[in-house]
């Protein structure tokens, strides 16, 4: 799946070179980037009105939605443009669906990747998020890891071998060919269950989870499908992750499933409405992607 994403273009001033004149023509050519400056300013105020304008529409579709999709809530607060950017997604395989309300609280292998990341976030090549997946671990000792976009499993990772993650995959942005590892050739979907974090997360993930096993098993697909920790805005709950594509959804409900299983699976359609953002584009970007299909599809 492919999203249009238009981001705004970049303007700079140009350069002036000293010469005889200056002293008369340089109040004018002070003036002139000035109102440049201003122009473009109000032009990217004007499109991002726009667009905060149209993904208000795009909220409004909820009440007769041409998808299917329907959910009132969606029409008062759009889920669109709402996941905070980040670029690559760690989910560690923990076999249980309960945390606590910060998973670096339970200790361990968790605490420790994400007190060791946590600086060198801003540095990296990829910015790197941490959550916790009820899927289990498939070695004796340590945890697993599942990383994506590169849809990798490390398997047994402990604090004595994460720092060759951190060094190898998070800094040189390269698989760990040290590691035990296997590529992951399937979807995985996720689903924020924390109860110990939020109730409405820990209320509506664990239905829409059982209800996307179902589906997927009637659709013959063979995706595996997992309760995590917060991923951030238990606002939009059910909310549903899908990877490696790392298109996030919300408002899902138990009735909305079979509908989002066949749009995003079978027709390789996005439901826009319940579209939340993608993994690797910022706020500015979230917003234009679903601006530019509101305004191809939609128009005024």
């Amino acid at each position: 799946l492919s999203l249009c994403v238009v981001t705004p273009t970049r303007h700079f001033s140009s350069c002036f070179v000293a010469s005889p004149l200056q002293n008369l023509i340089q109040p004018r050519q002070q003036q002139q980037p000035q109102q440049q400056q201003q122009q473009q300013q109000q032009q990217q105020q004007q499109q991002q009105q726009q667009q905060q304008e149209l993904i208000q529409k795009l909220g409004a579709m909820c009440d007769e939605c041409h998808c299917g999709l329907r959910n009132p809530a969606a029409a008062a607060k759009p889920a669109a443009a709402s996941v905070s950017f980040f670029q690559r997604h760690v989910f560690f395989c923990t076999g249980t669906s309960s945390w606590s309300s910060s998973i670096e609280d339970d200790g361990g292998l968790i605490a420790d990747l994400a007190r060791r990341i946590k600086p060198l976030n801003p540095t990296l090549a990829k910015k790197v998020k941490l959550t916790a997946c009820s899927g289990p671990s498939r070695s004796d000792a340590g945890m697993d890891l599942l990383i994506f976009p590169d849809a990798v499993r490390y398997f047994g990772i402990t604090s004595a071998n994460v720092g060759d993650v951190i060094e190898e995959h998070f800094v040189n942005n390269r698989i760990c060919s040290s590691l035990p590892h296997e590529p992951l050739l399937a979807p995985y979907l996720f689903v924020c269950a924390h109860q110990e974090r939020d109730y409405r997360c820990g209320s509506k993930g664990p239905p829409v989870i059982d209800a996307l096993r179902r589906e997927l098993a009637t659709a013959g697909l063979p995706f595996t499908v997992c309760a995590t920790s917060h991923v951030g805005g238990h606002s939009y709950a059910g909310n549903v992750l899908i990877y490696p594509s790392g298109d996030w959804f919300g408002y899902v409900e138990v009735e909305n499933v079979p509908l989002l299983v066949n749009q995003y699976f079978v027709q390789k359609t996005v439901p826009w409405c319940l579209w939340r953002g993608r993994m690797g584009l910022d706020k500015q970007e979230q917003e234009a992607a679903a601006a530019q299909y509101l305004a191809n599809h939609h128009p005024r």
